[in-house]
């Protein structure tokens, strides 16, 4: 498995030395804004509805927590994200235990990517 630079170096063709310079000079990344929206009172605020808790949380953190129940490992960082959008949106991604709530994600199988939502129910149907 390719490193993030040496795969920025190879679908991007750029000579960053490091990831902190390729974030810091990222033209892509440059684009991508802080997800706020003017508050009631005037304040900025997070908004919940940006591709950052409707994408990235349930089709990509939650996919790689799925990864991890399968595997047994912990996901301390993972759970407190998950644990923290879920809150925002008043979704119920995961259980007070912090394992996925596998019931609220497979009645609502448009709103996560998890691998059971396609008939995939088993971590070694998707590892080479």
């Amino acid at each position: 498995m390719l490193s993030y630079i040496d795969l920025e170096r190879l679908t991007h063709h750029r000579k960053h030395p490091n990831t902190k310079v390729s974030f810091r000079d990222s033209g892509q990344l440059g684009l991508v804004k802080t997800p706020t929206i003017d508050g009631v009172i005037g304040a900025r605020v997070l908004d919940i509805h940006c591709r950052f808790f409707t994408d990235d949380i349930p089709y990509g953190l939650l996919l790689a927590k799925w990864v991890a129940e399968q595997l047994d490992i912990k996901t301390l960082h993972l759970d407190e994200w998950i644990t923290w959008g879920q809150t925002l949106r008043e979704e119920h991604w995961s259980n007070e235990d912090k394992t996925i709530e596998m019931v609220f994600c497979m009645n609502h199988k448009e709103l996560t990517g998890l691998p059971p939502s396609h008939g995939i129910n088993n971590v070694n149907d998707i590892l080479d």
